[in-house]
């Protein structure tokens, strides 16, 4: 392994920003998408998971085909099929229906 390796990065420390965050959320944290690992407040550093297939809210009019593309809402509050004003978060892992409101989301990892 080179002498300059750090760690693998499924997993970064954040510190926590305003509001706070809560395990299991999706969070976009200056350029980085993250997982929260647990409850947090703000201030506090916090483990954030930046890639894997995660169980997300999702906007149930959406019917994404599997490996569509998923967007997090401006707004954060849940995935969606539009790209317009929202950020790119990864693919749906599966085909979802309208009234569906949970998707299975494999996480990019990169920064946006």
């Amino acid at each position: 392994m080179a002498k300059s390796f750090i760690q693998v990065g499924r997993t970064v420390t954040f510190t926590v920003p305003a509001g706070g965050v809560v395990n299991g959320k999706l969070y976009k944290i200056g350029s980085l998408l993250v997982i929260a690992d647990n409850t947090a407040l703000e201030g506090e550093e916090c483990e954030g998971h930046t890639t894997g297939v995660w169980s997300l809210p999702k906007t149930p009019a959406d019917t994404p085909a599997q490996f569509a593309k998923a967007y997090l809402l401006a707004d954060g509050s849940a995935i969606t099929t539009v790209a317009s004003a929202n950020t790119l978060v990864g693919v749906f892992t599966e085909a979802y229906i309208n009234g569906d409101t949970e998707c299975n989301v494999r996480l990019n990892g990169v920064s946006v």
